[in-house]
Order: structure tokens, then C-alpha cells, then sequence
């Protein structure tokens, strides 16, 4: 089952008024874009399990205005003492992506670029975003827009997050450092003779 959530920017920055469709405000191109995310959701076969929520910038819990079934409380135990709790230490399950569609819509048409590409946005989310491994989307026309609701119903498939951290080589034990060092020499040929026969049968 896939949970969808749509967190729309209700403030009064939302009123301004674009070049689309009648000089449309940015609060009906963000309607249109949840309507049209849905319709095209709802071609694919997975789409019959998914639920929806629909949140807003209002004060809690007017702020929900669609939704399956919600919990009462949410705790998030950042200090818990279960071994490996310290893996998923993250204010968002692993399994949880971020997209953001950052209207920067004006009053007269944009000058397009057919680059094909749509830029990162420049605010904070961005970097949100990047952490739950999606993306922020820096919208500036009807067609840039058209284009990032396509690729966000693609990205709606099934996955986890996992951050590889690189060993610092300076807190291994000095034996572990030392065949380090031994099996970098025998990969570039310069096998020293400090090197005991015990010691090559493991890079063998």
C-alpha cells in the first residue's frame, strides 16, 4: 500500500496571480496539479491501494482536510535504548520520500529553455528533500509542470533509503591497518618482504 500526501502552501503568497489559464492564482495551479497527479496515479494497476492525504498550512487539525484514517499520536523515539535505533534517527521513515514542487510562476510567460531539464529549487527544502532521497522541482512554467507531475507518478514505486558512511581507517585496530596496507601493496605489485608467509594466503 502507498500513502500519498499533498502538503499545500495555503498562505497568502498563494494568491498571486500567474499567466495561466485567465491569469489562474497559484493556489488553483497547486488544485490542478494534485487533480492531475491523481488522474494520471489512477492508470496504473498499484494505484487501487493507494491512500491519499491532503494537509494544508492551517492550524492543526484544520489542517487535514482529506484522509483513510490517522493516527491519534505520533512519537518518534530518537533516544531509544534498542540496539541499532541509532540507524533510523531521522525526523521520516526509511521507506519515505519528499518531493517538492516549487511554483515560481509570474504574471507574464516565462522565456523557456527546451533543455529538457528542470533545476533543483534554491530554498532549504531541497536539501529535505535530498535526504529522503527525492528531489526538489523549480517550476517557472505551465509545461515545466506538466512535465514534473509525469516523472513524480514514475517515481511512486516501492523502495528504502541507506546512507553508507565511509570507515575512518583511523579508528581500526593497528592490525586490521596494517593488512590494509600489506594487501594495497600486493594490488599494485610492490609486495615488500616484511610480508610473512602467513600473511599471503589471504589476498591469494
Amino acid at each position: 500500500m502507498t500513502i500519498i500526501v499533498f502538503l499545500i502552501d495555503t498562505s497568502a503568497s498563494m494568491l498571486q496571480r500567474t499567466y495561466i489559464g485567465g491569469r489562474t492564482t497559484l493556489l488553483d495551479v497547486a488544485k490542478s496539479a494534485v487533480e492531475t497527479f491523481v488522474k494520471i496515479r489512477q492508470r496504473s494497476i498499484d494505484s487501487r491501494i493507494d491512500r491519499y492525504m491532503l494537509l494544508t498550512f492551517e492550524e492543526s487539525p484544520n489542517n487535514i482536510k482529506a484522509v483513510n484514517g490517522v493516527q491519534e499520536e505520533f512519537n518518534l523515539p530518537m533516544n531509544s535504548p534498542i540496539p541499532g535505533s541509532e540507524m533510523t534517527r531521522e525526523p521520516f521513515r526509511w521507506d519515505q520520500r519528499l518531493f517538492a514542487l516549487v511554483l515560481r510562476l509570474t504574471g507574464t510567460p516565462a522565456v523557456e529553455r527546451d533543455t529538457g531539464l528542470v533545476p533543483s529549487d534554491s530554498s532549504p527544502i531541497d536539501a529535505m528533500c535530498e535526504v529522503t532521497g527525492g528531489r526538489s522541482y523549480c517550476i517557472t512554467s505551465h509545461r515545466m509542470l506538466n512535465q514534473c507531475i509525469d516523472s513524480l507518478v514514475q517515481k511512486v514505486q516501492n523502495g528504502v533509503v541507506i546512507n553508507f558512511e565511509k570507515l575512518d581507517q583511523i579508528h581500526l585496530p593497528r592490525n586490521v591497518k596494517k593488512r590494509m596496507v600489506k594487501k594495497m601493496e600486493i594490488k599494485k605489485g610492490n609486495i615488500t618482504k616484511e610480508m610473512t608467509e602467513a600473511d599471503q594466503p589471504m589476498f591469494r
